[in-house]
């Protein structure tokens, strides 16, 4: 906390000299303009996301919790309001209040529904099939209701007791599971039958934002999440049948957010201004109320949803009394099927309306950042992030009122010339995203804030000369050595990024003398927490076999595996460590699927980061003009191209590694 309380003292040390040294003219004027509300925002960005030890935060925890937990029975009451007065069975009919614009959007915006998730002109050629449904279930990564640990999904497919929300949910799962390929069914069967199943509501579970405030998440249970996740899947399949990737949404809301942040983007067709409004929900997951599926779904549809929703949610707070809440929301923050089921019903309320005001669907912008070219969507959905035309704002934002949901007028951009969508944030064109850091506990903490507060001062042209001196200090204090030097094309928190043609001078840079050009330097690497199941299947002794000339075809799954047989000594017996039948059907499919490699799973990282090792690295042709130097020159003496920036500064924003 000492450390992080110096940085804003040295970052604002830094900036008030670069003002009074500076007067900020620069020959592009939109680009002085955007250094300028950059320079201005960075040291609240600084703070913003910002973590820290809990003994020094400025909320306790159990208060963030208590807090993220009122504001969950808050949105809660409020879908229970909408559920009981009947509001949802009118929208698509006689719409919400005086509004005669709803009725006929919402209208459409089911007839979009039932075409992406049922088929044209109801054929059914989209509904999903026990077979499609049972080939894409699968565990989450995260914590599941029930169960304390945190389990790999090899565990939660072999070892553990399965939780259900209710027993319909049980019956709908063991009919899916009667088309699961073979082995699925027979490590299901075998889990079962040494495990057994429970019943359980979901576990509402409060992780840090930042020191105010906590962030609320619904833990599922594990046959749920499985059932979840495959119907996230297919509505990720229908979201594409109207034009939104979620693979790569994210890059397009961006490129949509660079046009609106301009005045002079045009259609390259009909030569009209394109002024692109970006549009942000609060608790957007908890606020769709859960009769939404019955009136605006196809029926199979709606019977999944409704069947493998959590319909209770279970809080401990912090004196040990556990509060029992029924759900008047459809899902929620942690349900497997939220964000694309969401993704798609707001897709259909943004298209609907277009047609209504009969804007055309497809753009061809003047311009482009790089990420997109051609004709693309005029309107943009990501989960809770949306861009819609100037024309269509409105409109849009009365629909999403009449559904309860409830826009975020702070991060909602309709005029001026600032936009932000999934982490880009732009100004007259050019980004101008501020630091985010959650953390500062370990070296690598330190080097990740110290690489990208230096591409954000390459960029523009501003120096944090104390600050960077602070965190160099820093990480030599906490390492006992200097911060060893890498390459720009490394990761953030693998070292101190330097310009390549320093590298060759540089003493942690040794020539190789056999190969004359390259270079041995060494980085921090993270270490991947694995669960090493090869010693214990040593252990059994357990071999498999391939034969070759045996082929075995799963029509249920359509694939060819090699058939697999497995021998076990009769000196070790085929036992788990708790003593019971170990399931080597479950292990087995998780090799098939390659969650198991090399004899190891990994887990997933709680709590403080992963540890880290040094390793050695060879590197060609130094001196040579590599990634990050070409953008850094660029963009330094000629800020034109926001792309590279942009790209580094969203790759940046975030604690996460590459």
């Amino acid at each position: 906390m000492a450390i992080f309380k110096d940085l804003q003292r040295t970052i604002g040390e830094d900036i008030d000299e670069y003002n009074r040294g500076c007067s900020g003219w620069h020959p592009n004027l939109r680009f002085a303009a955007a250094r300028k509300h950059a320079v201005l925002n960075l040291p609240f960005t600084l703070q913003k996301k910002f973590i820290g030890e809990e003994d020094a935060a400025i909320v306790s925890k159990a208060d963030r919790d208590a807090e993220a937990w009122q504001s969950f029975l808050k949105a809660n009451r409020h879908m229970e309001m909408i559920v009981k007065s009947g509001r949802i069975e009118s929208l698509p009919v006689s719409g919400y209040g005086d509004d005669l614009r709803i009725a006929p959007v919402f209208g459409r915006a089911v007839q979009i529904l039932w075409d992406v998730l049922s088929g044209p002109d109801c054929s059914q050629k989209y509904l999903p099939d026990l077979f499609s449904l049972a080939g894409a279930m699968r565990h989450g990564p995260g914590t599941v209701a029930g169960v304390s640990q945190m389990l790999t999904s090899c565990i939660k497919t072999c070892t553990v007791p399965m939780g259900f929300s209710d027993k319909d949910a049980l019956d709908c799962y063991d009919r899916i599971m009667l088309a699961a390929p073979r082995l699925r069914k027979t490590a299901e069967a075998i889990r079962r039958d040494a495990h057994g199943t429970f019943f359980t509501d979901a576990e509402f579970i409060a992780v840090p934002k930042n020191e105010r405030t906590s962030r609320g998440i619904m833990s599922q249970p594990a046959g749920n999440m499985q059932v979840q996740l495959s119907l996230g899947d297919h509505a990720s399949l229908a979201c594409l049948r109207l034009g939104v990737d979620l693979a790569r949404q994210q890059d397009i809301n961006r490129e949509l957010a660079w046009w609106g942040s301009q005045q002079h983007v045009t259609d390259v067709h009909d030569g009209k201004y394109l002024r692109f409004c970006t549009l942000d929900l609060k608790d957007a997951s908890d606020r769709i109320p859960r009769n939404v599926p019955d009136v605006m779904f196809p029926p199979m549809w709606a019977y999944l949803i409704r069947t493998f929703r959590s319909k209770y949610v279970k809080y401990k707070d912090p004196n040990g009394k556990v509060n029992r809440v029924e759900k008047f929301m459809m899902s929620g923050m942690g349900n497997g099927f939220t964000f694309p089921i969401m993704t798609l019903l707001f897709s259909s309320i943004v298209k609907a309306s277009y047609e209504y005001l009969g804007l055309k669907q497809y753009v061809s912008p003047s311009s482009s950042m790089g990420c997109c070219s051609g004709a693309l969507l005029a309107w943009a959905v990501n989960g809770d992030d949306i861009i819609v035309l100037e024309e269509a704002f409105d409109l849009v934002v009365d629909c999403l009122h009449a559904l309860g949901a409830k826009v975020n007028r702070d991060k909602t951009y309709s005029t001026g010339s600032f936009r932000e969508s999934c982490g880009g944030d732009y100004l007259e064109g050019f980004p101008v995203r501020g630091v985010y850091v959650e953390r500062l506990d370990t070296v690598q903490h330190h080097l990740s804030l110290l690489n990208r507060l230096n591409v954000w001062s390459c960029y523009y042209a501003v120096p944090l000369v104390g600050t960077c001196k602070l965190l160099r200090d820093a990480i030599t204090r906490l390492s006992g050595r200097r911060p060893r030097p890498i390459l720009t094309d490394d990761g953030f928190d693998e070292g101190m990024m330097v310009q390549p043609d320093d590298l060759v001078y540089h003493q942690d840079f040794r020539s190789l003398e056999t190969s004359p050009g390259l270079h041995r330097y060494k980085k921090y690497r993270v270490v991947k927490k694995e669960l090493r199941w090869l010693p214990f299947v040593k252990a059994n002794t357990l071999r498999l076999v391939n034969d070759l000339d045996s082929l075995e075809t799963d029509e249920t799954s359509g694939l060819t595996l090699k058939s697999v047989e497995i021998r076990v000594t009769a000196e070790a017996p085929l036992t788990a460590p708790d003593g019971k039948p170990w399931n080597w059907q479950g292990m087995l499919m998780h090799y098939i699927t390659g969650h198991i490699r090399e004899g190891a799973e990994t887990i997933r990282e709680s709590g403080e980061g992963p540890p880290y090792k040094t390793i050695s690295c060879v590197t060609p042709c130094l001196g040579k003009p590599w990634k990050y130097r070409t953008g850094h020159d660029h963009l330094w003496f000629e800020p034109s191209a926001p792309h590279d920036a942009a790209r580094n500064t969203a790759r940046g924003n975030t604690e996460s590694r590459p």
